[in-house]
């Protein structure tokens, strides 16, 4: 097991390291659903106390997304998106898993009687 903590990817099959590109693709996706959700919360937080300071930290005018826009990698959800987004990415993720691990079990030989 320790090749596979080498970094180099050495001997490794095309078809785990598909894997592996995939499961870190929806890893990823997930991690811009969740910046979302939290800037549009920021955002509706900040309209509806504009009165009252805003909380050390919570400067969503401080976030530069355009980057992320810049190159097509940022897009708005809207309410209840987020949630049904996660619930898919997490279930290709549990399914990537689960096809790597039974990549990585050992092959048994078939049962005699």
């Amino acid at each position: 097991a320790a090749h596979l903590c080498s970094g180099t990817m050495q001997g490794i099959s095309v078809t785990i390291r598909s894997r592996l590109r995939n499961l870190l693709y929806y890893i990823h996706e997930n991690c811009l659903v969740l910046l979302d959700m939290v800037c549009q919360r920021w955002i509706l937080e900040n309209q509806n106390n504009w009165q009252e300071p805003t909380p050390p930290g919570h400067k969503p005018e401080n976030l530069n997304l355009e980057i992320l826009v810049r190159v097509k990698r940022y897009r708005r959800l809207r309410r209840g998106e987020h949630v049904m987004a996660l619930r898919q990415h997490n279930e290709m993720i549990a399914n990537v898993v689960r096809q790597l691990c039974r990549g990585a079990a050992p092959k048994r030989p078939p049962l005699s009687s």
